[in-house]
């Protein structure tokens, strides 16, 4: 993977949703690791693909983002991900590890996909970023 460009793209990314201004920490790891902090911050034992934790946006911060490469690299390659993944995301892996980033985002702006209007409504700004950004992978 191309780290620079990946960069870029989330930068991209960032300026899509008018929060390019905002500090943003990207972790990038593996099942043990994000299977600790799911288990610390969210009480489930289990490794997960994606967490995100809001910062403080008066003090200019967007928020962390931690995405187990391994746990996405299974998901990715087995398809095991669903209908809830754009089209645009299942090109690559880049893509893909590029949706999980978007996903991060929207939850530290506050969105949730807890309710069929809400989901609906990340899934869409999911979709319209990542086919606006995936070009720059």
């Amino acid at each position: 993977m191309n780290y620079v460009k990946f960069k870029k793209a989330i930068k991209y990314c960032m300026d899509f949703f008018g929060v390019g201004d905002l500090e943003l920490s990207l972790l990038l790891t593996d099942n043990e690791e994000i299977r600790g902090l799911n288990r610390e911050f969210r009480k489930k034992d289990c490794p997960t693909d994606v967490l995100s934790f809001e910062g403080d946006f008066n003090l200019g911060i967007l928020g962390d983002i931690v995405i187990s490469v391994e746990k996405a690299k299974e998901d990715f390659f087995s398809n095991s991900y669903g209908e809830i993944v754009p089209e645009v995301a299942k090109r690559s892996f880049e893509n893909y590890l590029l949706w999980l980033v978007v996903h991060g985002i929207l939850h530290n702006l506050g969105l949730d996909h807890d309710n069929e209007i809400s989901e609906k409504e990340m899934r869409s700004k999911e979709k319209d970023c990542l086919e606006k950004v995936s070009q720059y992978l």
